[in-house]
Formats: C-alpha cells, structure tokens, sequence
C-alpha cells in the first residue's frame, strides 16, 4: 500500500544556485524538521547508487534511515529511496527554470510497512503533506536570504 504525496514551491534563484544547495548534504539542517546528521556510506555523493545514513530526532527518539541515489540528472532531477524500519519511501525532486526563478516539485511515494502504520495512513498522509509544504517553504526561505 503506497501513498502519493506531492508538493511544489517557486524559488526566487535561478536553477543553479538551487542545485548547489540541493546537493550539499551539510544544507539539510536548514530545512529538514528533526534532521540531526548525515554519514555517507558508500559511492560518490550526489550520484546514483551512493548511499548515505540520515539520522533524525522523531518525537524525542533518534531514527536512523538509510537514502539510496537512484538517478540524477544535474539541475533537472534527484531521484532517491529512503528506508526505514516503519516505512519506504520514493522521493522524487523535479526543478523546472524560468530564469531567475526555479519550480520545485517533490513526489514521494510513502509506503508503510506494518499494520499499525497502514492502519493510520489515511490520518498521516494529510500530517505528511503539511511537514513537506513547511520543508519546503524553509527550503526557500533559505535559498533566498543565502
């Protein structure tokens, strides 16, 4: 049972500039909720097959999940999977240029494993969407003011 969720926001940078933060792994304090640390595990950072370990604070708990690099193609698409115990998930970034602005379009596939987590999908999917829209706004706020 996987869940569609999808988000977009407009950056006032070109699309340059908004890979460039994209892609560097030490940004993710900046718009992340709960993120704590990155550890790169394997492969070349940025390109697909590299692996890396994200680490979170959840509710006062420490979640470790591991994101593999499935594609990438620089300054159009960043395609990823997150793994955890409780859920996988596919995350697809799309950048679109209009110059001086990007659009910004995430997809992710959320799929959970266990009952309980199945069970309470429906009431987490709109909490999700919510969390990505704020990500995504402090995504933003960041490019714009750096």
């Amino acid at each position: 049972m996987a869940n569609l969720i999808k988000v977009t926001t407009t950056i006032n940078a070109p699309i340059e500039n908004v890979w460039v933060v994209l892609m560097n792994p030490h940004n993710l304090q900046h718009w992340l909720t709960g993120f704590v640390s990155v550890k790169h595990v394997s492969g070349i950072i940025g390109e697909a097959g590299s692996t890396s370990q994200l680490k979170f604070m959840e509710r006062g708990k420490e979640m470790d999940i591991t994101e593999t690099v499935w594609f990438v193609k620089p300054q159009q698409q960043y395609t990823s999977k997150m793994t955890h115990d409780t859920f996988e998930t596919e995350s697809d970034i799309r950048l679109i240029s209009f110059g001086h602005r990007t659009e910004l379009i995430q997809t992710v596939q959320f799929s959970p494993k266990g009952f309980a987590m199945k069970l309470f999908m429906p009431i987490m999917k709109g909490v999700m969407k919510k969390r990505m829209a704020n990500e995504l706004l402090k995504l933003k706020n960041f490019i714009e003011t750096k």
